[in-house]
């Protein structure tokens, strides 16, 4: 069983960082019928929290 909990206050990305490229993502992909369907999303910036987790 692995458990986290935070370790920081809750943040928002700062711009050009690898955070905000990595949940920042504004794209969703998905096959159907062998056919590649691109869909683009739309959502407000996450709130992260640095964490530690224990197995």
């Amino acid at each position: 069983m692995l458990t986290y909990k935070p370790i920081s206050a809750p943040y928002y990305t700062k711009e050009g960082t690898v955070d905000e490229w990595l949940t920042d993502r504004d794209r969703l992909f998905t096959v159907h019928k062998q056919k590649v369907f691109r869909g683009k999303l739309f959502h407000q910036p996450w709130i992260l929290q640095d964490g530690h987790y224990f197995l």
